[in-house]
């Protein structure tokens, strides 16, 4: 009779048991997520923000490039502009824009 009252006792105290047992457990890993336990994660990590920081800083333009990679850049524009054709259809460096219209039906 005894183990049974005891039983019942801890199964109605066991969601609030459960709840400020684990409350410290789920902010202890938010807050070591918001930071970086391992130290070849915080290398990578500081790797990728100088990186953005770098791209931002070029505006579009590829990342620490030199004047070797603009030279090859050149020529490769030119040999493609050569071999297409297309002196006068705009820059090779851009999407090209589509416009479509739609044809006019006679009813």
């Amino acid at each position: 009779m005894l183990a049974n009252t005891l039983r019942q006792s801890l199964c109605r105290c066991r969601p609030a048991l459960y709840s400020q047992a684990l409350r410290p457990l789920s902010t202890g890993a938010a807050l070591q997520a918001a930071e970086a336990a391992d130290p070849i994660q915080k290398l990578f990590l500081g790797n990728i923000r100088e990186y953005a920081k770098k791209s931002q800083a070029a505006g579009g333009a590829p990342v620490d490039a030199g004047a070797q990679f603009e030279a090859k850049m050149k020529a490769e524009i030119d040999k493609l502009t050569k071999q297409y054709s297309t002196t006068t259809k705009g820059d090779l460096t851009k999407f090209p824009d589509f416009k479509f219209e739609d044809p006019k039906l006679q009813v």
